[in-house]
C-alpha cells in the first residue's frame, strides 16, 4: 500500500469508531455523512460557546451539537 492509501484508511477507521460511539445506528449514519469522492460532513447544527476574555484559561469550552429531528 502507498502512504496515501494507508492515511485514507486510517481516517475511515476513525470515522467508523466515531459513528459507533455517537450514531443511533452506525450502519445508517445521520450525523456523520460520507460525501463520496470528497470527505465527511457533520449533518447537525453546531453552537460554539465562548468564554469571556477575562478568563485566563486558554482552553475553549466544548462544542454542543444539536440533533435534528428525523
Amino acid at each position: 500500500m502507498h502512504e496515501a492509501e494507508v492515511y485514507d484508511r486510517a481516517i475511515n477507521v476513525r470515522i467508523l469508531r466515531l459513528r459507533l460511539k455517537i450514531e443511533v445506528y452506525a450502519a445508517n449514519p445521520k450525523l456523520i455523512i460520507t460525501e463520496r469522492g470528497a470527505s465527511y460532513r457533520l449533518a447537525s447544527e453546531v453552537e460554539t460557546l465562548y468564554r469571556p476574555s477575562s478568563v485566563l484559561n486558554p482552553w475553549p469550552l466544548p462544542v454542543q451539537v444539536k440533533r435534528r429531528a428525523t
